[in-house]
């Protein structure tokens, strides 16, 4: 006997006009009518005897339409051993305090950036933004802050600094030295100039900027079923040492040197805005595209568990 199943990566999500077919292996999305993906979740696992009962009323062009879509689409496929596959796990866990972060630098910054980076490593900190705003002469700086983190937790930095400070010979020899740095963005260059690493920008790219982008990763996805996937386990530390839940807000936790980051963590609620999932924003829990989304607007509180995105 034959049984009709969904790829466990090929995840449906039905949004209030449409649905999402979230292809995980290929990175992208499909979109499908909101009907096909009730169709496709009610008949995952069934045996043909079982669709066809189950659909009397449709036409069986209709019903067959539609499986047809499935297997041409590579989004479902027969077997005779149905047990065998199993839905995908959307358990999420990541066994550390905070998974990202940002520190902004300038020649008024009086804060200890060692004594940060050493924290930022005990709390488990896996990616670092490093925004170097100085006028002129931060490569030195650069360097020392570069060996310091050679040694530590961190898998990914990405440095935004001025143009000449950084050129695209010392951008090079960064990214040579320092195999962490996967991303190296100079502004206030003469000409503008992309590569897989580095990002020469003629705009001024100190000012801080709203970030929105689409990502189709299952760890995202998973991420977003309870968490905010921009907020969750980041903390920020502005030029002048405020803690922050991201550099844009005005809201701050404290400054560092006054306080440490796992104090802020433990005594205030900075964690607040960690667990606004998208189901949980009334701009986004309508959408199709819910668990995709990423971006770095502010969060307002509409009442208790809700949330929206401040208007512009």
């Amino acid at each position: 006997m034959r049984y009709f199943k969904i790829y466990a990566n090929k995840v449906f999500v039905k949004g209030e006009g449409k649905s999402a077919i979230y292809n995980f292996p290929s990175k992208n999305i499909l979109f499908v009518p909101n009907p096909l993906t009730d169709f496709a979740n009610k008949i995952d696992g069934m045996n043909e005897s079982e669709i066809v009962s189950s659909y009397s009323e449709l036409s069986n062009s209709t019903v067959n339409s539609y499986i047809n879509f499935l297997l041409k689409e590579n989004i479902g496929f027969y077997t005779s051993m149905p047990q065998n596959f199993s839905k995908i796990d959307l358990g999420f866990n990541k066994p550390f305090e905070i998974f990202k972060s940002s520190i902004e630098i300038t020649e008024d910054s009086h804060f200890n950036v060692f004594s940060l980076l050493d924290e930022l490593d005990e709390l488990g900190c896996r990616h670092l933004e490093l925004r170097i705003l100085y006028k002129r002469g931060s490569y030195n700086l650069l360097c020392e802050i570069l060996d310091k983190c050679s040694n530590s937790k961190l898998r990914s930095i990405t440095i935004i600094s001025k143009y000449p400070d950084l050129t695209k010979k010392l951008t090079s020899d960064f990214i040579e030295r320092y195999p962490k740095v996967t991303k190296v963005i100079a502004y206030n260059a003469d000409k503008h100039s992309v590569s897989d690493n580095f990002d020469f920008r003629i705009e001024d790219y100190s000012a801080k900027r709203i970030h929105e982008t689409h990502v189709i990763d299952l760890d995202f996805f998973a991420e977003a079923q309870k968490f905010n996937p921009y907020y969750n386990q980041r903390i920020c530390i502005s030029d002048v040492g405020q803690i922050k839940n991201c550099l844009n807000l005005e809201k701050s936790y404290g400054l560092y040197g006054e306080t440490t980051l796992k104090s802020t963590i433990e005594q205030t609620n900075i964690k607040h805005l960690w667990s606004v999932s998208p189901d949980k924003i009334l701009d986004l829990r309508s959408s199709e595209l819910r668990y995709a989304y990423y971006s770095n607007k502010e969060l307002v509180q509409v009442e208790d568990s809700v949330y929206k995105y401040k208007a512009s």
